[in-house]
């Protein structure tokens, strides 16, 4: 699939064409990944879980009760029943007072 879509006319190379091209790659790469019982996952929880998530990123509040909140999610995690292949990846609030 992937060798088909880079061989493809210039004429058609446009951003959406490309943008169509990778969402396919993305359903087909989850396709098979489902087919060996691996799951994508997000935390429902709004704090942070270092067992389920990596924190690739602070970023400092003045607001207390933000510490060890979620502030943005990035790159999804992968998990089959028994343990968790990747960590969903998200950047964490910590909390540092003014002055």
């Amino acid at each position: 699939f992937v060798t088909r879509e880079l061989d493809r006319d210039e004429e058609s190379t446009a951003s959406g064409d490309w943008r169509k091209s990778f969402e396919v790659l993305s359903q087909m790469l989850l396709d098979v990944l489902f087919k060996y019982d691996v799951e994508s996952f997000r935390s429902d929880s709004e704090e942070f879980d270092r067992s389920m998530q990596q924190c690739v990123r602070s970023e400092n509040t003045t607001d207390e009760d933000q510490d060890r909140q979620i502030a943005t999610c990035g790159m999804i995690g992968f998990r089959t029943e028994e343990r968790i292949m990747r960590r969903e990846q998200v950047t964490v609030f910590r909390y540092r007072p003014s002055g």
